[in-house]
């Protein structure tokens, strides 16, 4: 397996996104694994999920952020989540994974 480590920040059409992992729990206690915020710039990973549940997550908050910078917040949550697992499997396949 190829693992990417997840840099502190990404850039997507010009704007960089800070990436940081939730060790607080705020994001289980509001039921999330991630979570993007385009005001703030930013993507919230759960820290506690599994390697498998990581690295879809990111690929999902990711998707988020093209749609946004793109797309202009086009795409419904369940585009991106069908895009986001369909990605996710092509990349596992490959034997390439982002992780922590």
């Amino acid at each position: 397996m190829i693992e990417i480590k997840l840099p502190k920040k990404i850039k997507v059409g010009g704007l960089t996104y800070k990436i940081h992992l939730d060790k607080k729990g705020q994001l289980q206690s509001d039921h999330n694994w991630g979570k993007t915020s385009a005001i703030l710039q930013e993507v919230s990973l759960e820290v506690n999920a599994t390697p498998e549940r990581f690295s879809s997550c990111f690929i999902h908050e990711l998707l988020h952020i093209a749609d946004t910078v793109y797309l202009n917040d086009q795409l419904t949550e369940q585009q991106v989540s069908v895009l986001a697992n369909g990605l996710h499997q092509a990349l596992e396949s490959m034997g390439v994974r982002f992780v922590k």
